[in-house]
Parts: C-alpha cells; sequence; structure tokens
C-alpha cells in the first residue's frame, strides 16, 4: 500500500510551483499553492530532479537550467489547457467534477469561485489526501475525497 505521494504526483507539482514564482503574469503558471505541498520530505524523494533542484534557486537563474525550464513550461501548458477546459465545461452547466489521481492538485482550491456550485471529488490514496489537506493549510470541506 501507498504511504505517501508518487515522485510524479512531486514533479508534476514541482513544475507548478516554479512557473508559479515567474514575474512575468502572462506566462506565469497559476498554481500559487503548488509549492506549499511540496516540503522538505516531499522534495528529498525527487531531489534528483532538474525542476526541484531549481526550486532551492532564484527565478533569475533558471535559464541556465534547460531541463528544469521545459519541466516548468510543461506543466504551465497543461495547467492552463485543463484549467480552460474546465472553465468551458462548468459555463455549459457542469455541475461536478472529478479529478482521477488528484495526486497534489490544487484546483479544488484555488479554483473556488468557479467551481462554487460545482461538486468536486478528487480520487487518490487517502494518505496523499490527508497529506494534501494538512500542507494546504485549506479547509476542505465542500469537496469529498475518494
Amino acid at each position: 500500500m501507498n504511504n505517501g505521494p508518487s515522485k510524479t504526483c512531486l514533479y508534476v507539482a514541482a513544475g507548478r510551483a516554479l512557473g508559479a514564482r515567474v514575474p512575468d503574469e502572462s506566462i506565469r503558471n497559476p498554481d500559487y499553492l503548488a509549492e506549499r505541498l511540496l516540503g522538505p520530505e516531499e522534495r528529498a524523494l525527487v531531489a534528483d530532479q532538474a525542476v526541484v533542484q531549481a526550486l532551492d534557486h532564484d527565478i533569475a537563474d533558471l535559464p541556465k537550467n534547460p531541463e528544469a525550464i521545459g519541466s516548468m513550461v510543461m506543466m504551465l501548458v497543461r495547467t492552463r489547457f485543463i484549467e480552460e477546459r474546465l472553465e468551458q465545461a462548468i459555463g455549459d452547466g457542469v455541475s461536478q467534477v472529478v479529478i482521477l489521481g488528484a495526486g497534489f492538485d490544487t484546483r479544488a482550491y484555488r479554483l473556488t469561485e468557479l467551481l462554487k456550485n460545482a461538486r468536486v471529488f478528487e480520487v487518490d490514496q487517502p494518505s496523499l489526501r490527508s497529506t494534501k489537506k494538512g500542507a494546504s493549510g485549506k479547509a476542505v470541506s465542500r469537496f469529498r475525497g475518494i
């Protein structure tokens, strides 16, 4: 049984966290909560990843790290694409959202205005949900974890 976040979950969150540091709003990743989920224990599990290592440096040093840039850009494109489709679906009347393998996805916490009339279900390992809930510092009473 899995007792914590997967390496993929951590790597993806690190890419979003790094992108959220970019000063230019036009290319900044909107996931301002991702870094809060990456404590020392989580970072240690993926310490060999360039994008995780980049979190320990100033964002101005990023051009020296093309591998981290690639991960950051990939997560930016992925995040924006999913959120644009989600916004469109909610606008079309969708009232339930299921996030499979939710990992450290933060949409249920960040997009509260967009999702205010929707039921959000995050599906993942119970231990991961507990880790996320504790790190987020947010009440999740209106969201269901499965």
